[in-house]
């Protein structure tokens, strides 16, 4: 009997309460030192608005408004609806996608057959993977579209097609990115027209629906950050731009260097031998191949689907090296088991016991907000420009101008951020302490002397209010200088 035909023993329902509880808990302890991603702050000042109807627009009022800034316009509505209920948006953020971490862990249960080496390898590793509990905890949509795209797999495989064209549909609301996830499902249907009919009915329903929404309100059905992106920050073709995406959906860090063979492996396994898993497989691998043609400036969160993937492929990596321990040395496998079982549970109370601190949430988001509602920025009326505009948005509730455009379209007709500054000379400038930021506001005279600093918020904790040129990075950091305009 070949390996891949002996007889799997099933996870009993103890054991699977026992890994949807790891996840949850691995999501609990991550939010203890994961702060919010700034981009977040986005999302809920749109949901915000919408809750309390204003409509799905960044700035309430202004003369170029609505404009779509998120790329995530059903995220955006289902938090809209927890606020309307009554919660603080991110809390709702954070127990939403908790939960969709929880319920993605069991339908990848469900997709490998209860097997139990398989799911426990899969599952850990999806609640131990750092860069997993960095985007869920971090405030970000992707764990919504990760269960509606393994809830759209699930119900193709039991043959429920107009829930998978369903799901693939509002897929499509949470990021644009699940276009190629309606393309990958669309072999598994066409062999009947009846199927197909079934499948691309309530995609065409619930895709025409939201298109005529979108050009109604907005005039695109592409969100306006998209385009903003692109003339921003459009890819070149070069080594570099491949390479980093590579890097970021295959190899996110150094240490996992060791691990990379058996991913490699285990993606030719998981796709011949998991044949349930395999829309996920190839949608993660069209993620990565439509940015490496495409080229967009793109950030951690854009790989939580090929992460999740990374994950399948590594667990099915390693099964073939489990297994033979197992069979040749069972004792040894028993100890092995005990001891990885008592590491992991190490790590996680380890973490808890440690409660690392959040900087970024004490030196920068909780400062930023005392200072909006010290000064009250919202009841001055005052206008703000900011690049990164999402936790001074969200707590300021002021006029912001967005330098780089996403919520902003005015923005693009500048060619940098002190051409803007000059035109408009805003009450406040919120200025990334970076040498691309600060230097050329140094050196335009006009800008130099209409503006002076007043507060400074770090992650790093720095205070120094016009710090040395010399010593600012040049990559982008989390540290911000907030200027005020001479009266």
């Amino acid at each position: 009997m070949s390996p891949q035909n002996e007889p799997r023993r099933p996870l009993a329902p103890l054991e699977t309460l026992v890994l949807l509880a790891v996840v949850l808990l691995a999501r609990i302890l991550g939010a203890r030192f994961c702060h919010l991603y700034d981009d977040a702050f986005i999302t809920f000042r749109y949901a915000g608005n919408l809750a309390g109807g204003l409509g799905m627009v960044f700035n309430p009022g202004a003369s170029w408004e609505p404009v779509l800034g998120t790329t995530t316009p059903g995220y955006t509505a289902l938090l809209a609806g927890c606020i309307k209920m009554g919660f603080e948006a991110a809390r709702a953020s954070l127990t939403l996608n908790l939960a969709c971490d929880v319920a993605s862990a069991w339908l990848l249960v469900l997709l490998l057959g209860r097997d139990r080496l398989r799911s426990t390898l899969v599952v850990c590793g999806f609640a131990l993977m750092p860069e997993l509990t960095r985007v869920s905890m971090g405030g970000m949509e992707a764990p919504v579209l990760c269960l509606l795209v393994l809830a759209a797999t699930w119900c193709l495989g039991r043959n429920r097609i107009a829930a998978a064209g369903t799901l693939a549909a509002f897929a499509c609301t949470v990021r644009p990115e699940a276009l190629i996830f309606i393309a990958v499902l669309l072999p598994g249907v066409v062999g009947s027209k009846a199927r197909l009919v079934r499948f691309l009915t309530p995609i065409a329903i619930v895709g025409a629906s939201y298109t005529i929404l979108l050009i109604y309100v907005y005039g695109s059905p592409i969100p306006h950050s998209v385009t903003s992106k692109a003339q921003r920050h459009g890819g070149s073709p070069t080594l570099a731009t491949w390479l980093e995406i590579a890097r970021q959906g295959l190899l996110p860090r150094l240490e996992y260097l060791p691990a990379l063979p058996f991913v490699l492996f285990g993606w030719v396994r998981a796709f011949r031998f998991a044949k349930s898993l395999r829309p996920l497989l190839l949608f993660a691998l069209g993620i990565l191949l439509a940015y490496l043609a495409a080229r967009p400036h793109t950030w951690g969160w854009y790989y939580y689907l090929p992460l999740v993937a990374w994950v399948i492929a590594l667990a099915f990596g390693l099964e073939p090296l489990l297994r033979a321990v197992a069979r040749r040395a069972p004792a040894l496998a028993r100890v092995g088991r005990l001891v990885a079982g008592v590491a992991a549970l190490a790590l996680l109370v380890g973490l808890y016991a440690l409660r690392p601190s959040d900087p970024v949430t004490e030196r920068v988001y909780r400062p930023i907000a005392e200072w909006a509602h010290e000064v009250r920025l919202a009841e001055q009326g005052a206008v703000l420009l900011a690049s990164d505009i999402g936790a001074i948005g969200y707590y300021g509730r002021s006029l912001v101008l967005d330098s780089e455009g996403l919520t902003c379209p005015p923005a693009l007709e500048f060619s940098s951020q002190v051409d803007m500054v000059v035109s408009t000379m805003p009450e406040y400038l919120l200025l990334t302490a970076v040498r691309a930021k600060i230097g050329p506001m140094r050196a335009n005279e006009q800008v130099a002397r209409g503006y002076y600093p007043i507060r400074r918020f770090s992650r790093s904790g720095a205070t120094e209010l016009e710090p040395r040129l010399e010593d600012l990075p040049d990559h982008w950091v989390q540290d911000y200088i907030l200027y005020r305009r001479r009266l």
